[in-house]
């Protein structure tokens, strides 16, 4: 060894992990992008602050009414308007995506309901079995 040299840790006894290509020298430089964050242009400015809310400096009121709503409430779900109107053991013909939201309205219900394809052409029967 040399004066002023420090031994290589193979021989103080630690382990050493090394990374070696699979040709034997580093992969040559590119401007391809490692990943895809790698296109998309970098912002410029300064970061964005958050400034902390003084919570202590909230006001708190108690005699403000609540407002009506900016807009009409939605209607009730027509499948379950449907579901109500059959009796049991009665039956409908429907296209499948009407069907199979008239076994899930009226299930959601408490109703129970069974369908079967009647056609080739994607109608259904469903029945209300109590």
């Amino acid at each position: 060894m040399t004066a002023g040299r420090k031994p290589s840790r193979e021989l103080q006894g630690s382990p050493v992990q090394r990374s070696v290509s699979a040709a034997g020298r580093p992969p040559p430089a590119t401007t391809a992008a490692r990943s895809a964050f790698d296109l998309v242009p970098k912002k410029a400015g300064t970061p964005k602050t958050r400034t902390r809310l003084d919570l202590t400096a909230v006001e708190v009121r108690t005699d403000v009414p609540i407002p009506e709503l900016a807009h009409r409430p939605r209607p009730g779900n027509t499948y379950i308007e449907l579901a109500k109107r059959m009796p049991v053991g009665s039956c409908v013909e429907l296209p499948e995506r009407s069907a199979c939201s008239l076994v899930s309205a009226g299930t959601k219900a408490g109703m129970k309901f069974t369908r079967r394809r009647l056609t080739d052409a994607g109608t259904y029967g469903v029945w209300r079995l109590e």
